[in-house]
Parts: structure tokens; sequence; C-alpha cells
């Protein structure tokens, strides 16, 4: 059930990554998100490498860092939960090389409406209201953002005049369905990942291997490093190409 061809640009996405690539670099954005409400797995690896292929294409970068709006967002989880997923995001993130400049932390910049993480319930929608504003201020200054979604995220692609780059979900091993769910028993650990923490069998190994290859084909990436890819022998080797890709 997992080893059908994969393609990890979805329909659409293709045509809207080659009408932005025919901008001036200058005119070039590329933005990406993350929620910091659970731990990082290989369903996040996709976005990272894409936004780390696509930034070097562009001029101006966002990563966005909901923690706010992923406080909200959960039920039975602490802020201090959120602080330790956000940090060790950041670290991920600066493991990956994202420049430090790029990253746009929601309680960074909304510290005095939350100091004490009180009275603010109005605030679920947080991301997507910070989202926007940013696609306006690009768009203000005549600068074209292309954003980074996983297939599931579709539904939030409404924004006119906003180029979108979607990627197909990575399915779990453990279960049929994809690694975006956060529950138990489902999702690849990326630090764990690192650490070959998890034994897999030689088909889904294939499969993960084509799924990062295509991802990285799909954005004109380095041949290098499918090489590489395609060559690697264990989960942490793969992970660690993905990250650095190089």
């Amino acid at each position: 059930m997992f080893y059908t061809k994969i393609s990890s640009i979805a329909e659409g996405s293709a045509i809207d990554f080659n009408k932005w690539m025919l901008l001036d670099k200058s005119k070039r954005a590329v933005v990406g998100g993350f929620g910091a409400n659970g731990k990082l797995h290989l369903g996040h690896l996709a976005n990272i490498m894409l936004y780390k292929i696509l930034r070097k294409k562009a001029q101006h970068g966002t990563v966005f860092i909901s923690d706010v709006g992923a406080f909200f967002s959960r039920k039975n989880v602490t802020w201090s939960d959120i602080e330790w997923y956000r940090e060790e995001m950041i670290g991920l993130l600066q493991m990956a090389n994202i420049n430090s400049n790029d990253l746009f932390v929601e309680s960074e910049h909304l510290h005095e409406l939350f100091r004490d993480m009180k009275g603010v319930g109005h605030y679920t929608d947080l991301a997507s209201i910070l989202t926007i504003e940013e696609m306006k201020a690009y768009k203000f200054r005549n600068i074209a953002p292309l954003v980074v979604l996983s297939a599931d995220e579709l539904e939030y692609a409404a924004l006119p005049g906003v180029y979108y780059f979607v990627y197909k979900d990575l399915l779990s091993p453990f279960k049929n369905t994809k690694m975006s769910k956060s529950a138990k028993g489902i999702n690849i650990y990326i630090a764990d990942a690192l650490e070959n923490r998890y034994k897999l069998n030689s088909n889904y190994f294939s499969y993960l291997k084509e799924y990062f290859s295509m991802v990285v084909k799909s954005a004109s990436g380095p041949k290098s490093v499918i090489r590489r890819i395609g060559n690697a022998t264990t989960l942490g080797e793969v992970v660690s190409i993905c990250l650095n890709l190089s």
C-alpha cells in the first residue's frame, strides 16, 4: 500500500512553481511553517527540504513557528510542553542551516499580548492571521511568495496572488495513514531516526528513499543529493542527507 509510484507535487503546483521561477529572483519569496505542537517527525522533513532548496532560488524567506496557535489547538498540553517543542523545532532548523533571520516565532512578536498566557483565547487562529498578514506585506512590496504546503493543508491555499508548492504526505510504516497525524504508534521521529532507532523493512526503506528523492527532484534540487539518498544504507544516513542537502 505504500509503494506505488510517488509524485511529491500535487496537481497544479508544478504550474505555480514554473510561473514563480519566471520572476526575477529579487521578486521571489518562499514561505514555510510549522506548528510547535509535537515532536518533529519525518513528515516534517519534506517541508524543511523544500524550504531549503527553494530558498536558494529566492531573495526573501519566512519560516513561521506557531507556538501560541499550537497551544490553543491542542487539548491537555501545557505551555511548557509547547516551549519544549518550539525549542526542539528551532534547534532542528538550525541543524538544517535555515537562516535564523528567516524564523518568525509567534510568541516573540506578540509577547505583550500574552505575557502570562491568559486572556488570549480569541487568538486560536493566530497562525492563519499572521500568515495572511505576512502575505499582504510581501505583496505590498511587490514580492511574490511561494508557500510550501503538504497536501492535507490545501484547504488553506486560498489567498489570491499567492503561489503554492504542494507536496504529498509521507505515509507511516506502522498504520495505513499519513505520518502527520499526532498519534502514538504512527510517527517516525527525526531525532530517533538520526540514531537509527527504528527497524524498517526493505520495502518501506526503499519507499522513503524514493519519496525524499522525488522531493528534491520536484524543486529542481541538487542531483548529487538524489544520488546520495539512493546510495544510503541506513535511515539515519537518509535523514542526515535530507537535513543537510549535501
